[in-house]
């Protein structure tokens, strides 16, 4: 905490909201650094683990579908995809509503290993919830949830309005 501490003082103070963004955006690069540490030891990257678990909780989706829910470049999705496919861990199959655009789905062998990652982030979630209450992480993620749903409709917010002369 006195990492924390001392980034505030060195600050002039904000509102409760720009300390809370800050943090959040101090927090989501250790998080994704910590990830990356975690992906490599088991010979992946936190983009394909992305892939994997879109996939696992959304069942088959495009490349350009899962691509806009990141928000990233198509062509980055699939060049993992791709990899993937090339291990093993997903297959590519018919879409019924277009004819050139191909459904991107786990094989077995793919959602063996997503358990098998899931079981390592559930493992990582407990050790940092170690501390908090129930009651507290579930109004963080409550918080959280709410920022992404604005953050995700701020640029359609932002189409509709009308240039300023």
């Amino acid at each position: 905490m006195r990492e924390a501490g001392a980034r505030r003082q060195a600050r002039a103070p904000g509102t409760a909201a720009e300390e809370l963004l800050l943090e959040l955006a101090y927090t989501f690069f250790r998080l994704r650094a910590e990830a990356d540490r975690r992906a490599r030891r088991v010979g992946q990257s936190t983009g394909r683990l992305g892939i994997l678990r879109t996939l696992a909780e959304e069942g088959p989706r495009t490349v350009a579908q899962i691509a806009r829910s990141r928000p990233v470049a198509r062509q980055g999705v699939q060049r993992l995809a791709d990899a993937l496919a090339d291990e093993g861990l997903l297959e590519s199959i018919d879409n019924p509503d277009h004819r050139r655009s191909k459904l991107l789905r786990l094989t077995s062998r793919g959602r063996k290993a997503y358990q098998a990652l899931l079981r390592g982030q559930q493992s990582f979630a407990q050790e940092l919830a170690r501390g908090f209450s129930e009651d507290e992480l579930r109004r963080c993620a409550w918080v959280l949830r709410k920022l992404r749903e604005r953050l995700r409709a701020a640029p359609e917010a932002e189409a509709r309005r009308e240039p300023s002369a």
